[in-house]
């Protein structure tokens, strides 16, 4: 294989390669996370939304749908509208298992009051998990007596340690971490 690279500077999407080269999704279900990850916080993503996006069947997208909850990319929260109707709206994870649980309680609150996609930001393995932002207060309020690790008020923002910027290789648009503009990534540097 030759690849020839571009550098999107508008209009793209980061997708994990957890996602992208997953060994058991099937090519539809690959192809639905990964549309699903580019649509903005609040699009519609019911079947039928998606079967009139895409060539494929009712049946093909409901399955596809399906792996993914199955792998942790998407949960479906049922919300009462009342009067015995449900809605369903769908939390989607850039990667399965990022969310605390703290994350996943906020996820499962906002997803009662916000759009069809819930996007919700975590922060790495090893950063304190900071409040969920954008909550209402009452909201917070709620999770706060559930989970006592939220903080009483926004914690003061972080101080970087030093360390190195985040830059882009220009063999391979891998961000890597180094002070020389002009470095390239470990893997670059081995070709």
């Amino acid at each position: 294989m030759i690849r020839v690279r571009f550098r999107h500077t508008d209009r793209f999407t980061i997708v994990g390669n957890h996602l992208a080269q997953h060994p058991s999704l099937s090519a539809v279900a690959i192809g639905l996370g990964v549309y699903i990850q580019s649509l903005p916080e609040g699009a519609d993503v019911t079947v039928k939304t998606l079967t009139n996006r895409f060539a494929e069947g009712e049946i093909t997208i409901r399955r596809a749908l399906d792996e993914l909850v199955v792998e942790g990319y998407l949960a479906r929260h049922r919300i009462p509208l009342g009067g015995g109707r449900f809605a369903t709206r769908i939390v989607s994870y850039d990667k399965p298992g990022c969310a605390s649980p703290v994350r996943r309680a906020a996820a499962s609150v906002a997803a009662s009051v916000e759009p069809s996609v819930v996007s919700v930001e975590v922060a790495p393995e090893g950063v304190p998990d900071p409040e969920p932002a954008g909550l209402p207060a009452d909201i917070l309020a709620r999770l706060r007596t559930v989970d006592s690790r939220l903080p009483a008020d926004p914690p003061p923002p972080s101080v970087t340690d030093g360390a190195a910027p985040l830059i882009t290789c220009d063999g391979c648009e891998r961000a890597f971490r180094s002070r020389d503009p002009e470095a390239v990534c470990a893997d670059c540097r081995l070709m």
